[in-house]
C-alpha cells in the first residue's frame, strides 16, 4: 500500500467497524464513496489528482474492503447512514461528495436527508431507479446472476490482479487501478488463499436491493449543488436517464463524458479527478 494512505477504523451506528482511508492532501475535506463491490482503495488513482486541492477520505461500506457486515449491510439505506455517523462523529460539516454509482446514490440520500453534511457533490452515474420503490429484492437480474458466478478465490494477489485484467471491465481500467481493488478488497483466508472480502453472494444481495432504495423521490429534497457525470460508452444507462434524474434535483447539471463508460473513474482517473475537481470548485466556489 501507498505509505502516504493511512487506513483507519471507526465504529459506526450500528456497531460495526468500518476501514476508512485518507489519501492525504491539503484543503477541504472530499469524501469518496465507492462503487459495489469495489472498496476505497480502489480510488487510489482518483485521489492523487485531488489532494493538491482536497483532504480526501474514503470510507468501506459494509462487507466491502476491510469494513464489517451485518445482516443488513445490504441495505442501500446503510451506508449513506454510515457515512453520515462518520461525518457527525468528526465533528465534519460541508463537506465536498464525489460518489461512483452505489456511493453516488448514498451521497444522494445524504444530501436529502442531511442537508448540513455536505456542501456540494459529484455522482457519477449513481443507481436511482425510477418510479416507485419495489417491497421485494430481484435476485433474477442478470448482474446479480453474474456476480453469484465470480471467481472469488485465488492462489495469490498476482493471480488475482491478472484475472481481473484480462476480461472487460476491468481490462479497460487505467495501469495500476486493478492492483489497488486487489490491495484494498482482498484477504488471506484459512487456506492460505487470496479471497476477496466483499463476498459474491453479499455483493449479489446488493444488487437485489437496488430498486427497493426509493433514492428518486429523495431528489427534489436535495438543497446543495449536485453535478451528475455521465460516461458516454455506458452500456447500462442512458443520456436520457440521467437527464430525467437532473430534472427531478433542484440545483445539479449534467455533464456527459466522452470515451468512458460506467466505470469511468478507473478507466480514466487522469481525466476524470480533473472534472471532479472543476465541478466542486466551480460548485463550492471554493
Amino acid at each position: 500500500m501507498n505509505s502516504d494512505i493511512v487506513s483507519t477504523y471507526f465504529k459506526s451506528f450500528n456497531g460495526t467497524k468500518l476501514r476508512v482511508y485518507n489519501f492525504g492532501g491539503t484543503g477541504p475535506v472530499l469524501l469518496l464513496a465507492h462503487a459495489t463491490g469495489f472498496n476505497a482503495r480502489a480510488y487510489s488513482k482518483l485521489a492523487s489528482q485531488l489532494i493538491d486541492t482536497f483532504t480526501v477520505i474514503g470510507i468501506d461500506a459494509e462487507g466491502h474492503g476491510g469494513s464489517d457486515v451485518t445482516p443488513d449491510g445490504n441495505k442501500w439505506s446503510n451506508y449513506p447512514q454510515h457515512i453520515a455517523h462518520y461525518l457527525e462523529t468528526q465533528s465534519l460539516r460541508q463537506v465536498y461528495g464525489f460518489g461512483h454509482s452505489y456511493g453516488g446514490a448514498a451521497l444522494l440520500q445524504i444530501a436529502a436527508q442531511h442537508p448540513n453534511a455536505l456542501e456540494t457533490l459529484v455522482a457519477f452515474e449513481p443507481v436511482v431507479f425510477p418510479g416507485h420503490p419495489t417491497t421485494e429484492p430481484n435476485f433474477s437480474s442478470p448482474i446479480t446472476q453474474l456476480t453469484l458466478k465470480r471467481q472469488f478465490i485465488f492462489e495469490s494477489r498476482e493471480q488475482a490482479i491478472a484475472n481481473f485484467e484480462s476480461k472487460p471491465p476491468m481490462s479497460y481500467f487505467s495501469s495500476g487501478v486493478v492492483a489497488d481493488y486487489v490491495s484494498g478488497g482482498t484477504f488471506i483466508n484459512a487456506n492460505g488463499l487470496v479471497e476477496l472480502s466483499c463476498e459474491r453472494s453479499f455483493e449479489a444481495s446488493i444488487y437485489a436491493h437496488a430498486q427497493m432504495a426509493g433514492v428518486e423521490a429523495m431528489l427534489p429534497k436535495i438543497k446543495g449543488r449536485v453535478t451528475y457525470l455521465y460516461g458516454e460508452k455506458s452500456k447500462d444507462f442512458s443520456l436520457d436517464f440521467f437527464s430525467e434524474i437532473e430534472k427531478k434535483t433542484p440545483s445539479s447539471t449534467l455533464q456527459s463524458i466522452e470515451s468512458v463508460g460506467h466505470f469511468g473513474p478507473f478507466e480514466d482517473p487522469v481525466r476524470i479527478g480533473d472534472i471532479i475537481r472543476k465541478s466542486l470548485t466551480a460548485n463550492g466556489q471554493h
